[in-house]
C-alpha cells in the first residue's frame, strides 16, 4: 500500500473473508469480492501491497490497492481441478513412458506466509502418506507472480513450520535435524548452500537488518544450562555472542527492527512452585556487539504475558506479572524508563511510527475486553 492510501483490515468469520478500510470511513473496500466461507487462513505481505488467503481449492492473492485478483496459486492444469476435498489423491505420472509412478494427494493448504517483499509465498498442508510409504513434500514455496513452484520439503511439525528470509530475500533458513540449512533463493537447483551445525538444536531465528545474524537455540540436557547464541548468517566458524541459563524448555525470540538487540523469552513446561498453570518464564536480552547481555529485571511477580520492540529499535514493553499485570517500557539497555501502571492486559503492540502503544487483554482467547483497552502515548 503507497503511503497516501487509507489504512486497511481483512477479518475471518465463519462465513466470509471481509476487507474494510480504517479511520476514517470503517466501509468494505470496493471491487473485493468475498471468497465466502472455508477460508482456512490469510494473511498481508509486510509492506501491505498483497493481500492472500488459502482455501481448500487454492491461494488467491490480491493486490490491496484495489482488491484485483493478482495471482492464483497453484496454477489450474489443463483437464483437472488441481485442489479439490471431493478427490484425495492424484496421479504422478512419468512423461516418458506415460506410465503411473505415484500417488500423491491433493493440496488441502491450511498456511501461507510471504516473504518480506512479497516476492515469494510458502504454503502447507498436513502431511500424508504416499502409497510407497514416504511422506509428500508438503511446504513449499511459490514465485507470486509467475505462480511457479520453487521447491518444496517434508515438513511434519505444524509449529514453525514456514522457512524464515532473510530481509532482501536473497536467503531463507529452514531447520533440520539438529542443522539450520541455507538456501539461496536465486539458485535453489543448486540445493543447500551453507549448513549451521549445533548439537540438539532446537529453535532458530534470523534477524532483520542489513547484516543479518542467526539467533539459535539449544535446550537444557542433563546438568548442562540452555543456551542461545547468535551467528553472522555469513560465518558459522564463532558466535558473535552467547547466553546461557536454566529454566527454559522453549523459547521465543524476538529481534529489534534493526537486527542489533535479541530479546529471548524463556518458558518452562510446568512450574516447579505451583504458583503458574504456564510455568515459569524469564526474560534475556543479548547484543549482536556482545558488549551488553543481561536477564531482564521485572518487580513483580508472575508470568511475564507478552514483549514488544519500539519500531525505533531503542524501547521495549513487558507485560509481566499476576493480574492486574504491570506494562514497563525498557531502553536499549534494559533500564526501565516508564511505568503504565497495573491493568487487565495480556497483549502490547506499537503503531508502525513507535510514538503509540496499545494493550489489550484478551480473554479466551478471540475476545477482547474493551474497558482495558488503552492508548498510550510514550513520553
Amino acid at each position: 500500500m503507497t503511503e497516501a492510501s487509507p489504512t486497511q483490515f481483512a477479518y475471518r468469520s465463519a462465513s466470509n473473508l471481509g476487507l474494510v478500510f480504517g479511520h476514517p470511513s470503517y466501509k468494505p473496500v470496493k471491487n473485493f469480492q468475498n471468497p465466502g466461507g472455508n477460508v482456512k487462513t490469510f494473511q498481508y505481505s509486510k509492506d501491505g501491497k498483497y493481500l492472500g488467503w488459502a482455501s481448500p481449492e487454492s491461494v488467491k492473492i490480491i493486490e490491496t490497492e484495489n482488491a484485483q485478483l493478482k495471482s492464483e496459486i497453484p496454477k489450474e492444469q489443463k483437464g483437472k481441478s488441481v485442489c479439490t476435498e471431493t478427490v484425495p489423491e492424484e496421479n504422478i505420472v512419468d512423461a516418458k513412458n506415460d506410465q503411473l509412478v505415484n500417488k500423491a494427494p491433493k493440496k488441502k493448504i491450511v498456511e501461507i506466509g510471504f516473504s518480506p517483499k512479497g516476492t515469494y509465498i510458502s504454503t502447507w498442508e498436513r502431511p500424508v502418506k504416499l502409497s510407497d510409504g514416504s511422506v509428500h513434500k508438503n511446504l513449499i514455496i511459490w514465485e507470486v507472480l509467475t505462480r511457479e513452484e520453487l521447491i518444496s520439503f517434508t515438513q511434519k511439525s505444524q509449529n514453525n513450520w514456514n522457512v524464515q528470509w532473510t530481509e532482501d530475500e536473497a536467503f531463507f533458513g529452514r531447520i533440520v535435524t539438529g542443522e539450520v540449512h541455507f538456501y539461496d533463493s536465486k539458485r535453489l537447483d543448486k540445493g543447500v548452500h551453507s549448513k549451521l551445525r549445533l548439537e540438539n538444536i532446537s529453535d532458530f531465528s534470523l534477524s532483520p537488518g542489513k547484516s543479518p545474524s542467526i539467533g539459535v537455540f539449544v535446550p537444557e540436557k542433563k546438568a548442562a544450562p540452555a543456551i542461545v547464541r547468535i551467528y553472522s548468517i555469513t560465518n558459522f566458524n564463532a558466535p558473535l555472542a552467547q547466553k546461557t541459563f536454566y529454566k527454559a524448555d522453549k523459547i521465543q525470540m524476538q529481534w529489534n527492527d534493526l537486527g542489533t538487540n535479541l530479546l529471548v523469552l524463556t518458558q518452562t513446561d510446568v512450574d516447579k512452585t505451583n504458583k503458574s498453570y504456564y510455568g515459569e518464564t524469564n526474560l534475556y536480552f543479548l547484543s549482536v556487539a556482545a558488549n551488553y547481555d543481561c536477564r531482564v529485571g521485572l518487580d513483580k511477580d508472575g508470568p511475564i504475558h507478552d514483549v514488544s520492540w519500539s519500531p525505533n529499535s531503542k524501547e521495549f514493553v513487558v507485560i509481566y506479572g499476576y493480574m492486574p499485570a504491570k506494562a514497563t517500557l525498557f531502553d536499549h539497555r534494559a533500564n526501565p524508563i516508564h511505568e503504565f501502571g497495573t491493568e487487565f492486559r495480556n497483549t502490547v503492540k506499537f503503531n508502525p511510527q513507535g510514538r503509540h502503544i496499545l494493550s489489550l487483554y484478551l480473554w479466551q482467547i478471540l475476545y477482547i475486553h474493551s474497558n482495558t483497552l488503552e492508548n498510550f502515548k510514550i513520553p
